[in-house]
């Protein structure tokens, strides 16, 4: 993980055999890191032979740190954004959990005071009529709400609910 300059790239045997083809005069190579761990290469070409100063080596060298530490925050920000939509997905199916579980307790409840069943009868009844249905638990249970709605003549969506009323 040191900077690399190569002066005469077309007579360097370290130099790839294509570059020297193209006649390449002056490589350099710029690791770029973040401390002692290296994250890549940068490399420079030019046809034109080039010397470079000590200050301009240590330019190079620096150059390299700070590309380094940028690609190395990129990929933080990156593991971040990451993270956050998979925690936003894990909130959504957890709403979606908890209103399925709300759905299912007052369709229970429904199915317990209409059919005189205990708890754990109203549940696995909801969940044959579901496998039967070939839908999820929640659709069974809003169509159990729902027809409760029709004949107790009371909204499933709760009260203040404005309902049409169809006009003969």
């Amino acid at each position: 993980c040191q900077l690399m300059v190569v002066h005469d790239a077309a007579h360097d045997p370290r130099e790839l055999v294509e570059w020297q083809r193209l006649g390449l005069r002056t490589h350099v190579c710029i690791p770029l890191q973040v401390g002692r761990r290296a994250l890549g290469l940068l490399g420079l070409a030019s046809y034109q032979k080039h010397r470079f100063s000590p200050q301009r080596r240590e330019m190079f060298t620096a150059a390299g740190a700070v590309i380094g530490l940028a690609i190395e925050k990129g990929r933080a920000i990156a593991e971040i954004a990451r993270r956050a939509e998979q925690l936003a997905l894990s909130l959504q199916e957890a709403k979606e959990a908890l209103e399925t579980r709300k759905l299912v307790e007052q369709a229970k409840g429904i199915l317990m005071q209409r059919g005189g069943l205990n708890e754990a009868e109203a549940f696995r009844r909801l969940q044959r009529l579901s496998t039967d249905r070939c839908q999820p638990l929640k659709q069974t249970a809003l169509q159990v709400l729902a027809a409760d709605g029709i004949f107790s003549e009371r909204s499933p969506a709760g009260p203040g609910t404005c309902r049409s009323v169809p006009l003969l």
